[in-house]
């Protein structure tokens, strides 16, 4: 689970750059098992993108504050929401 930008910086080998990954979910840092488990519980196991308006007001405030973005789902919606950070860094 991570946002990607449409456009923008490209990483040297020439695909988009990713600007964020999910708590728990960056296979950079976070062991396989547990990134896969938790994307297949939170998202289900089909790939998919889902195109947001970057002039939403929920990106302005999470770049012009130090609060955190809360994506949720059901079956038929994503749910953006800005929250405070948790204390422990989570």
């Amino acid at each position: 689970m991570y946002f990607l930008a449409e456009h923008g910086k490209r990483q040297p080998d020439g695909r988009q750059a990713l600007i964020a990954y999910a708590v728990g979910c960056n296979p950079d840092v976070d062991p396989f098992d547990a990134w896969w488990e938790r994307t297949l519980a939170e998202f289900g196991g089909d790939d998919f993108g889902e195109y947001l308006d970057v002039r939403d007001g929920v990106f302005a405030r999470i770049l012009n504050s130090q609060d955190d973005l809360e994506v949720s789902a059901t079956a038929t919606h994503l749910c953006l929401q800005v929250v405070p950070p948790k204390s422990d860094g989570q």
